[in-house]
């Protein structure tokens, strides 16, 4: 159901973890945690947030080959929530970083994957009022932020 409810991020990126873990398990890939103390809470779907993070990790586990680290950062400041998906990759060339939100769009050969992860994503993202970008340089890992209204910001635009 398409249900808001008051999500706590730190949590649902442990569950996130857990839930694709033997996915991970099959790589050489370590999650590195570094979440704010107090944990952000953003108003959303549990579960379409939680396909977000799922593909963002996979996809990362993708960009390295199956080695490498994954780090997932929180912060909370200033009415909005910050999280960070960075990969120690090969990073995505300049010329693809703003194709990589399209339908469609797809570094990994035929039948390696649809391209829809990221648009899909993206829409998701969209549909909770947050924006999400990719910052890459070649050669050294990419990282995707996603910056989401707080919950309480969120209610205290709905009192005013």
């Amino acid at each position: 159901s398409g249900d808001f409810d008051e999500v706590n991020i730190n949590k649902l990126l442990n569950d996130t973890i857990q839930l694709i873990e033997p996915q991970l398990r099959r790589s050489q890939i370590e999650i590195i945690k570094d979440y704010a103390e107090s944990s952000p809470k953003v108003m959303g779907n549990a579960g379409k947030l939680q396909q977000v993070f799922t593909n963002l990790i996979l996809n990362a586990r993708d960009a390295m080959y199956g080695e490498g680290g994954v780090t997932l950062t929180t912060r909370n400041g200033g009415g909005d929530v910050v999280i960070e998906v960075a990969d120690t990759g090969e990073g995505i060339p300049e010329e693809n970083i703003s194709k990589i939100f399209d339908p469609f769009f797809t570094t990994k050969g035929v039948g390696n994957g649809t391209g829809l992860g990221l648009a899909v994503t993206y829409g998701i993202v969209q549909e909770h009022g947050g924006t999400i970008e990719a910052v890459s340089e070649k050669g050294d890992g990419t990282t995707f932020r996603i910056v989401f209204p707080t919950a309480a910001a969120i209610e205290q635009r709905a009192v005013s």
